[in-house]
């Protein structure tokens, strides 16, 4: 391929790095989320005639910029079970390259079938690195709660007791 992207998928959306910087989209925007809707492959030959290409992405401006075009993808599922329809994450493959000489410019079946087979000795490792990452965060948002907490012990509380002399004051007004 001539390019690739590997989304994660967390919560409602996909995430990837383009580079330095960390790319979001909704988990069921474009060829992706439709991976991710379905949980099966996605193979065009010519992402211009598919409704779910998103011609102002990231990577397809990356790749005007370029002087390229984006022309055939194949979009795999990423998942510890196969038989689910529970997505890790996506991995998706831009442009074909007929390195055989054999004017083949689309992904096929066996593409898939390499590709699939791949993911799913990935899939344990990224599912693990997954549940990491929301334990990182999971304990920074405790820290964070812990340390506002403590500070509402240190501060007084207000006064919201009412003395006798002001009960007898309410009494006699």
């Amino acid at each position: 391929a001539e390019l690739c992207a590997l989304f994660m998928h967390e919560g409602k959306e996909l995430f990837t790095l383009n580079g330095a910087k960390e790319i979001k989209i909704p988990d069921d925007a474009g060829m992706a989320g439709a991976v991710v809707t379905t949980g099966n492959i996605v193979n065009v030959k010519d992402v211009y005639e598919d409704s779910r290409f998103n011609k102002d992405s990231a990577t397809e401006k990356q790749m005007r910029d370029g002087g390229k075009r984006t022309k055939s993808m194949l979009v795999c599922p990423i998942k510890t079970d196969p038989s689910s329809k529970e997505v890790l994450g996506v991995l998706q493959l831009i442009n074909k390259q007929d390195i055989l000489g054999d004017g083949e410019d689309s992904f096929t079946e066996q593409d898939e079938e390499i590709i699939m087979y791949f993911l799913s000795q990935l899939a344990p490792h990224l599912e693990a690195n997954l549940a990491s990452r929301t334990k990182k965060v999971e304990t920074e948002v405790e820290k964070m709660q812990s340390r506002g907490s403590q500070r509402n012990k240190k501060a007084p509380a207000p006064a919201m007791a009412i003395t006798e002399e002001e009960e007898e004051e309410e009494e006699e007004g």
